[in-house]
């Protein structure tokens, strides 16, 4: 069986992105290098050093933790803090000051992100296969299925718990400071204990939940477009909506579920998935005994951990 990840330099990201820059505006630009943090968690860390709150920053997508990885992120900040996060540091993450804009940088800004791979424990029967795909075609498509990171350690579960309104439940699940500490002095209290985090964390947990019922649907359906669920999805055929159903029905989840009117202004629509992605400018750029380096881009939304796992099939 292949390994990746073994150590954060064997999973190397760039984020592709053009951002604009202003002579003037709101929003501080800065380049992030990070390895052994998420996003969220790297976010989180400077958020708290400049004492600024974690809703000012945004970025264009989450990247992995065991990995080296370059992104762009914003912060509304007044000019003092453009200063302090040129100074700042910390272990494992750099920080780069690019300049100010009047936009922030929100999640899907980015065109994709370009990958350097190595693949480990490779037996010659697994490198000729790859290097037979290789050699037939640069683009690879491949199901466009979410990644193991889009769950977390507990962010299904957390989803699923927010989605049935099991608030207590869910407050167990998260690991989160303020969550603890306002339980602390309001045992019982957790609908405000949750509505202290951040929004697009609590976002992010319903997300996985929508990643899910996403995978599930993929895995059994031979269709161009599968419904990302949310309160306004619209069935565009019968096989899906009977797939879908049967899904939420199990998990007793409606779609209604999706506002969640408990929690201010936080309500998921839904969209549409392909569910083939393209894999392009797929290169081998050094193999070894057991082991091949491979170099690749992907469109956003779309994770290398997918693609590498159908690759080796």
């Amino acid at each position: 069986m292949y390994k990746i990840k073994e150590r954060c330099s064997d999973f190397i990201v760039k984020e592709i992105f053009s951002p604009e820059l202003k002579k003037k505006g709101p929003y501080i630009y800065f380049l992030m290098e990070k390895e052994n943090y998420n996003t969220v968690d790297a976010i989180n860390m400077i958020a708290k050093k400049l004492k600024i709150p974690f809703s000012n920053f945004g970025f264009a997508g989450n990247k992995d933790k065991k990995a080296q990885t370059i992104q762009y992120a914003s912060v509304k900040a007044g000019g003092k803090k453009k200063k302090q996060l040129e100074d700042l540091r910390l272990k494992n993450i750099k920080i780069t000051v690019l300049g100010t804009s009047d936009v922030p940088i929100s999640l899907g800004d980015h065109d994709g992100n370009e990958f350097t791979t190595r693949v480990k424990n490779l037996t010659t029967e697994d490198k000729l296969k790859v290097k037979q795909k290789l050699d037939q075609k640069k683009n690879i498509l491949f199901v466009n299925f979410y990644g193991e990171q889009r769950f977390g350690r507990n962010n299904l579960n957390i989803g699923k718990a927010i989605l049935r309104r099991e608030w207590q439940k869910a407050c167990k699940l998260i690991k989160d400071e303020k969550v603890d500490e306002h339980l602390k002095k309001h045992p019982n209290d957790f609908i405000n204990a949750i509505r202290k985090l951040p929004k697009k964390m609590i976002s992010m947990y319903i997300h996985a939940y929508q990643s899910y019922v996403w995978n599930k649907c993929a895995q059994i359906m031979e269709v161009d477009k599968i419904p990302i669920i949310g309160f306004s999805t619209e069935f565009k055929d019968k096989l899906t909506e009977f797939t879908v159903d049967g899904i939420l029905k199990k998990d007793k989840i409606e779609l209604k579920d999706f506002i969640i009117r408990e929690i201010p202004n936080l309500y998921l629509e839904g969209d549409v998935r392909k569910k083939y992605a393209k894999a392009s400018n797929v290169r081998l750029m050094e193999e070894g005994k057991d082991y091949m380096l491979l170099k690749f881009k992907l469109g956003k939304g779309s994770y290398a951990t997918e693609f590498i796992r159908q690759l080796f099939e």
